[in-house]
């Protein structure tokens, strides 16, 4: 579907569309949205440097309150884009998934297990209404 940029969206879902974890069915669900103008949104590309080669990282795009905004699994370098981004500034972490599982796995003391290492980017992004903005991190774990 071809959705119009700044058009407001309601979604209906009948009962029984909706499933809860217990499968428990949900009652009739209305949701209301609206579409961004790509005007109003930032595009961001970030060209990763310095991993390991088939090496499983996962690259995670976070707002001033380090709530997720955009994740990407990822092996070795690449460059990682995204559009439609909200215009504020982001913060950058990078995470070496040693185990594969897909997620931060952290250690264990009883085990002896350390964390996966998490590469904190220094400095924060500012995305910009209608700018687009292109950087390169090189990750670096202890």
């Amino acid at each position: 579907y071809l959705w119009k940029e700044g058009a407001n969206y309601k979604l209906v879902l009948p009962p029984g569309h909706i499933n809860s974890v217990f499968d428990a069915r949900m009652d009739t669900a209305r949701f209301s949205f609206r579409v961004a103008d790509e005007k109003s949104t930032a595009i961001l590309s970030v060209k990763l440097e310095g991993l390991n080669a088939g090496g499983k990282y996962i690259f995670q795009l976070l707002n001033e309150k380090s709530e997720l905004l955009q994740e990407t699994k990822c092996t070795g370098d690449t460059t990682i884009k995204y559009g439609y981004l909200p215009a504020t500034s982001a913060k950058v972490r990078v995470i070496h998934d040693l185990n594969g599982d897909g997620h931060w796995t952290p250690g264990s003391y009883a085990a002896r297990i350390q964390p996966e290492p998490v590469f904190n980017a220094p400095d924060k992004l500012t995305l910009r209404a209608n700018w687009e903005l292109e950087t390169i991190i090189k990750p670096e774990f202890e």
